[in-house]
């Protein structure tokens, strides 16, 4: 690797205090670093600020300094170009970012070929209405159909592959991949999965009900519908990865299905994942 950009999270690093010692690890190694530049500063010269639209153009690679919330945001963009991600965590938990602070010296394995890419699924989500494709997206961690502004019920039908599960009476539902198991899905009372297993988490969100309150495992080749089934044309959202949000109407169609692109997260250090899933969980606070 020799071309590396690297993505900055404001709210966890606003005076860039900790990518500029991302910065000077990289700039003995990288042919080039590239910047956004509205974080312009007094850089090592094979440092180049552009323009946000062009910031994967030329990267071999792609380094984030935040937290797990830095990686999805980016997730949908480099995934489709192929480009692998190493994250830095700023963040409280950190499943998907490799590296804490004090171990940003580990960035040299990138030039000396010191690592693996771990293939993370993804999924493709489109919002129909009058068999009509009105919106489309990737999510790497979960897709949540709920109610918006209010604490209320949605009414939901949910079919896979065209033949009806069931009917969810519940503040909402929860599709998520293995990776994003351990984000909201994990609160709501869904199993953990392990990343290296392909498949889709069902997870109610306090189901008002006993016979379908319990998450249920899909396989990834599975194609889910969820249909909002209110007669009344209340806020209902479709929410992705936490960040991107869709207003969605009574009579709207929600497909999920495994998408074609996988987030490639690099991999440095050795830690297996239940081992790291104790660690973060433990000194989650």
């Amino acid at each position: 690797m020799k071309r590396i950009t690297v993505i900055t999270n404001l709210k966890k690093d606003p005076s860039l205090e900790i990518t500029k010692r991302v910065v000077l690890e990289l700039s003995s190694m990288a042919e080039k670093i590239f910047l956004d530049e509205e974080n312009k500063y007094d850089a090592p010269s094979n440092v180049v600020f552009c323009e946000k639209y062009k910031l994967f153009d030329e990267a071999d690679a792609v380094i984030t300094v935040g937290g797990d919330g830095t990686i999805l945001a980016i997730a949908p963009e480099v995934s489709k170009k192929g480009i692998p991600v190493l994250g830095i965590n700023l963040g409280r938990v950190g499943f998907m970012a490799e590296l804490e602070i004090e171990e940003i010296p580990l960035l040299s394995k990138l030039f000396t070929s010191e690592y693996i890419v771990d293939s993370r699924m993804m999924l493709d989500v489109d919002v129909m209405r009058n068999n009509e494709k009105i919106h489309s997206f990737v999510a790497l961690n979960d897709v949540v159909v709920m109610n918006g502004t209010i604490s209320k019920m949605v009414e939901l039908d949910l079919f896979c592959n065209g033949d009806y599960v069931s009917t969810y009476h519940a503040d909402g539902i929860i599709m998520s991949t293995p990776t994003g198991s351990t984000a909201y899905s994990l609160s709501a009372g869904g199993a953990v999965i392990d990343p290296a297993l392909d498949c889709i988490l069902l997870t109610p969100v306090c189901a008002h009900s006993f016979n379908n309150s319990r998450p249920i495992v899909f396989s990834s080749s599975s194609e889910l519908t969820v249909k909002d089934v209110r007669k009344s044309d209340e806020n209902t959202f479709l929410t992705l990865d936490g960040d991107k949000n869709v207003k969605i109407s009574f009579g709207d169609s929600v497909l999920v299905r495994r998408s074609q692109y996988t987030t490639d997260l690099i991999k440095i250090k050795s830690t297996r994942f239940y081992n790291a899933l104790y660690t973060k969980l433990s000194e989650r606070r």
